[in-house]
């Protein structure tokens, strides 16, 4: 099994989801439980920018079906300051992404 990559046979929805938030400790895993409480698997964390209190992340997830991101847009704009800039599908996860991930689990 190679990481970010499902077990054959699972179907998958990959997603971006781009945040900005309040950077205060706790924020960026709010946000990612109400991701994991839709059996979105967080596949990368990218912190894009930090400024003035604020910060904007991107997450790929593997969506179990396309179907919940309408529950998982709610879901997010439960997390006090979280404001999501973009949610795409995704037609595979970007190659650099993995390329990261495997280089990540190699030290491991």
């Amino acid at each position: 099994l190679a990481f970010g990559v499902p077990p054959t046979g699972d179907a998958v929805t990959p997603t971006l989801i781009r945040v900005e938030l309040v950077d205060r400790p706790g924020a960026l895993g709010q946000v990612a439980s109400r991701i994991g409480s839709l059996r979105g698997d967080i596949v990368s964390i990218d912190v894009v920018e930090q400024c003035d209190g604020r910060a904007i992340d991107e997450f790929v997830v593997h969506l179990p079906t396309s179907e919940v991101i309408p529950t998982l847009i709610r879901e997010i704009h439960e997390v006090d300051g979280v404001t999501i800039e973009q949610i795409r599908i995704l037609p595979e996860i970007p190659e650099g992404r993995i390329e990261v991930l495997d280089a990540a689990t190699a030290i491991c």
